[in-house]
């Protein structure tokens, strides 16, 4: 016997994939996080880039290096919350390129959680980097709550 559950509306409801960047540009920062940076992020450097709203489910994410840093050494971790959906890559030194592979799946849960990225192996003082996070939301389907 098949049971369909296509026509009960508890079990049936919207969902809105959406996607949410950010572009890092080091030369251009003056400030992060109230703290005076002259256009250079430190590795160690934890950015944060956009909040997703509460119980989205994390799809996709990754890295496009519109143009490439000086030394190509730098890495970039992408994280939402305490979750790394990209693992440390190296962004290296061709321009127009994707980097990173997507880790894992993330459900953020009942509370809203920041999306950051952090700089390890070297410091980065040029370059611009674009970040991408796909997730489903399924409270708020027209992306109204993504910052």
């Amino acid at each position: 016997m098949a049971v369909s559950l296509k026509n009960i509306s508890k079990h049936s409801k919207k969902v809105s994939t959406s996607v949410s960047t950010a572009t890092i540009k080091p030369s251009t920062l003056t400030t992060l996080q109230g703290v005076v940076t002259a256009g250079t992020l430190v590795s160690g450097d934890v950015v944060t880039l956009f909040t997703l709203p509460e119980n989205v489910d994390v799809t996709n994410a990754y890295i496009f290096v519109t143009t490439a840093p000086t030394g190509g050494t730098q890495t970039l971790k992408v994280s939402v919350g305490s979750t790394d959906v990209v693992a440390a890559v190296a962004l290296g030194t061709s321009s127009g390129v994707y980097k990173g592979t997507f880790a894992t799946k993330a459900n953020v849960g009942s509370t809203p959680q920041d999306v950051t990225v952090t700089l390890g192996v070297a410091n980065l003082t040029d370059g611009e980097f674009r970040v991408v996070v796909e997730y489903n939301e399924y409270n708020k389907v027209t992306g109204e709550l993504t910052n």
